[in-house]
């Protein structure tokens, strides 16, 4: 596995917002960690700075103990990198990543995967999810397949398909890796 076509992409990302001026949510209990005192607020509008991750191996256990499922490493290393609240693909807008922010990471994993249809539809098939497509599908790590190496397939799910058996997706990549080469750089 390449580490730094993880770090690239992902600083190139945060360098693509940068750019636009886009490091900003609104946010009322933003972690100060995360809060870039160097721009000006606006409005409700907090600006926000990327930060080293402080994900753990045992904080990533827990996430597949949940999940009954083991991440890719490639996913993990992407995790352990930095914190952030949004990631820019400089090539694509359609897959938006979870918010990655310090300390409220793991919750939103607990709680995204907590959700029943996510646990009966998606985790229980074997569909790891990590991302949203758009405002219309998932994308998930295929945990079916490559289960021996753990670098699973990249799927794209329909939210109005997910009922359907078996449930259809769209091939984004023969990996982690292969997602962020082909689709999202």
């Amino acid at each position: 596995m390449n580490k730094q076509i993880i770090f690239d992409f992902v600083d190139n990302g945060l360098k693509s917002l940068e750019a636009m001026d886009m490091i900003r949510i609104v946010h009322n209990s933003m972690p100060q960690e995360m809060v870039d005192e160097t721009k000006e607020r606006r409005d409700d509008w907090i600006p926000w700075k990327p930060i080293k991750s402080t994900v753990t191996d045992s904080d990533l256990i827990e996430i597949e103990e949940l999940a009954g499922r083991q991440l890719p490493d490639s996913y993990k290393e992407f995790l352990k990198y930095k914190h952030f609240y949004e990631l820019d693909a400089p090539n694509t807008t359609d897959v938006v990543f979870f918010r990655h922010p310090i300390r409220d990471w793991k919750d939103e994993f607990v709680k995204y995967y907590s959700h029943n249809w996510v646990k009966e539809r998606l985790i229980d098939n074997g569909y790891l999810p990590f991302a949203e497509h758009q405002d219309w599908g998932i994308v998930c790590f295929d945990t079916n397949r490559n289960k021996e190496s753990r670098e699973y397939p990249v799927v794209m799910i329909d939210h109005e398909l997910i009922y359907s058996d078996p449930i259809p997706y769209e091939h984004f990549g023969d990996n982690f890796i292969d997602l962020i080469e082909k689709r999202l750089m």
